[in-house]
């Protein structure tokens, strides 16, 4: 689900379903995170763009700017460390802004 900002302009906010899978009824997973790049030819981090939350529940992955194709990168972590990143590549929807020179 996609949600356009109001309080900031020309950036979107998402919301991802994130399985995590369990096994034998454990669950050592204590939180899901996301990242965000440019998905350019040399990807270029989002410092503003990022996720955390609960793995039972939606992630939102805010900071993301209109018009632009992203790669968010979201990892499974608990006090020991985190998975290997899945990668899932998006367009944000709404008019791509002009750069400033």
């Amino acid at each position: 689900t996609w949600h356009l900002e109001r309080k900031s302009a020309g950036v979107a906010a998402v919301e991802l379903d994130v399985e995590v899978v369990c096994r034998d009824g454990r669950c050592p997973v204590e939180e899901v995170v996301a990242t965000a790049s440019l998905a350019s030819p040399a990807p270029a981090p989002l410092a503003a763009a990022h996720g955390r939350g609960a793995p039972d529940r939606p992630l939102r992955v805010e900071g993301l700017p209109f018009g632009e194709e992203v790669l968010l990168k979201v990892r499974a972590q608990n006090g020991v460390g985190a998975s290997i990143a899945h990668v899932v590549r998006v367009r944000v929807p709404g008019k791509k802004l002009p750069q400033l020179l």
